[in-house]
Formats: structure tokens, C-alpha cells, sequence
């Protein structure tokens, strides 16, 4: 509980500053007082990386109130469809940083509904978006798709970055797997 509402500390001490990042870099991207193309894409840049601070910083904020024990929300029928053009719209940015697209391909008039927390099921897949961002090349796409049968609601994102090995099984995923792969 401790480290969970130290890292809510943490969270919300970061959002402060980047805002004001956000906020002034927004200023100038909107103003023509800048002419110049290369300044034109610092500022362009700094804004990305605000989105990534952010991102990260509510990843923080998440692991706090899971430690903490916290109730993370209220489950409710969610329309994927739509939950994932909203995720690939806030990772447009990012993805043309890397020079890299997005695509996304539902079944034309299916509904992809399942019971969730929104907010969790969004931050879940803008969490692969961005991991398949990252890891693929440049030039590349991210392609998501949804499939759905009576039991369950896959979402798919595939990229051409590196692949993990079929003896890795689990481990990636786990905060153990994340902290070894960075070492």
C-alpha cells in the first residue's frame, strides 16, 4: 500500500510539469512566431514526447492504485470498434514519429461487445499499440483487427518487429519477464 500511493505521489508531481510542457509547446505550434521547418518539427517532437511522459506516467499511476488495492473501475459493455479508433487516433502521433502506420479493420456492421472497464481495456491496447510502435521498423504498419466468437473477444495487433521465441512462453509478460528483458 505504501509504494502504491507513493507511486500516485509520483503521478500526479509529474503531471504538473508536463502540462505546463504541453501547454507552452502547444502555444508555439499554434502561433506562426516560429517559420522555420526544423524548429516547426523540435516542437513537433517535444509534443510527442509529452504524449509518451504522459503515457507513461498514467501507466505509473495505474500500478499505484493496483498496489494500493484500489477499485479500478466499473465494468460495462464496451464497443470495441470504437474503443479502437479512439486508441490508434491518440497513437497517430507517435506512429508518425517512428514512420510508421496504422491500420485497423473491423468486420463492417459486426459489434464487438464485451464487459470491461473501458478505461483498462483502452490503456491495455494503447499499451500494444505503442509497444508494436516502438518495435517496428521503419516504413512499417501496425495492423488491429478484432475477432469475436460466443465465448470471447480477441484484439489483434501485429507487427513486423522483432518476435518473441515460442520457448519464451508468458514470461514477457509478466513484470519479472519486463524488468529481466531490460537488463
Amino acid at each position: 500500500p505504501v509504494l502504491g500511493g507513493l507511486l500516485g505521489l509520483l503521478a500526479h508531481d509529474l503531471r504538473n510539469p508536463l502540462s505546463a510542457l504541453q501547454s507552452n509547446l502547444g502555444f508555439l505550434a499554434a502561433t506562426d512566431f516560429v517559420a522555420d521547418v526544423d524548429s516547426r518539427e523540435a516542437i513537433e517532437d517535444g509534443l510527442v514526447s509529452c504524449d509518451g511522459l504522459g503515457h507513461i506516467i498514467a501507466n505509473i499511476d495505474l500500478l499505484g492504485q493496483l498496489l494500493r488495492g484500489l477499485p479500478t473501475g466499473e465494468r460495462g459493455l464496451v464497443d470495441f470498434a470504437a474503443l479502437i479508433d479512439e486508441m490508434v487516433a491518440a497513437c497517430s502521433s507517435v506512429a508518425r514519429s517512428h514512420n510508421v502506420t496504422l491500420t485497423f479493420r473491423g468486420e463492417p456492421e459486426t459489434e464487438f461487445l464485451a464487459r470491461c472497464d473501458r478505461e483498462l481495456a483502452g490503456r491495455a491496447v494503447t499499451n500494444l499499440i505503442r509497444n508494436s510502435i516502438q518495435h517496428s521498423p521503419s516504413g512499417s504498419a501496425v495492423r488491429l483487427s478484432l475477432s469475436q466468437s460466443p465465448s470471447e473477444l480477441v484484439v489483434r495487433v501485429e507487427d513486423r518487429g522483432t518476435k518473441l521465441g515460442l520457448d519464451e512462453g508468458e514470461v514477457p509478460f509478466t513484470a519479472a519477464g519486463q524488468v529481466s528483458a531490460k537488463l
